[in-house]
């Protein structure tokens, strides 16, 4: 954040930039903590969650506000990152997991499609990445819009999926003693 007010507060794109690379390393460290020390919990995740799109809704909004000819493909990637994408990753609920790190035991392709290493860099990375790399607002736009259709899928398949009924009230338990109970 204070990297963030810094990039407002003097027009820096290079410390708004900074702002951006202090969330992403700071999602993925307190993610990786929680898993590591095992103590992740279903509210720490519904938090990140939450985190992650008023940190990158920040520093996209700010950018747009000094670049307008990024309207669009942020507008896309805005769209898609705080509606379809919040659904999406808030979706483990439904099923018990401890977190959307988990969804693989719901639906693999969904998992590898959001939540796997490389599908977390590429659908919130790589439209920014693009756009600085390149400044093509056409090539960030036509990106943003793969990412959508990518996450428009993923809520379908979703949606077609049948709640399971847990017997323990956690899927990963319930899996872990299934597997357990088949050996």
């Amino acid at each position: 954040m204070v990297a963030w007010a810094v990039a407002v507060t003097i027009g820096s794109d290079v410390w708004l930039l900074a702002a951006l690379l202090c969330y992403w390393v700071g999602d993925i460290a307190d993610g990786l903590l929680a898993r590591v020390t095992h103590r992740e919990t279903r509210t720490g995740a519904v938090l990140d969650v939450l985190a992650d799109r008023l940190s990158v809704c920040l520093v996209v909004v700010s950018y747009v506000s000094t670049h307008p000819s990024a309207a669009l493909p942020a507008a896309v990637f805005l769209g898609q990152f705080v509606v379809l994408d919040a659904y999406l990753t808030l979706a483990f609920i439904r099923w018990s997991l401890l977190s959307p790190n988990y969804f693989g035991l719901v639906d693999a392709t969904v998992y590898r499609l959001n939540w796997s290493p490389p599908a977390k860099a590429t659908n919130t990375g790589a439209v920014v990445l693009l756009w600085l790399v390149t400044g093509s607002t056409l090539a960030a736009t036509l990106l943003a819009t793969v990412v959508l259709g990518v996450k428009s899928y993923s809520a379908l398949r979703i949606a077609r999926l049948p709640i399971p009924q847990a017997l323990s009230g956690c899927a990963v338990l319930d899996a872990t003693n299934l597997a357990g109970a088949s050996t």
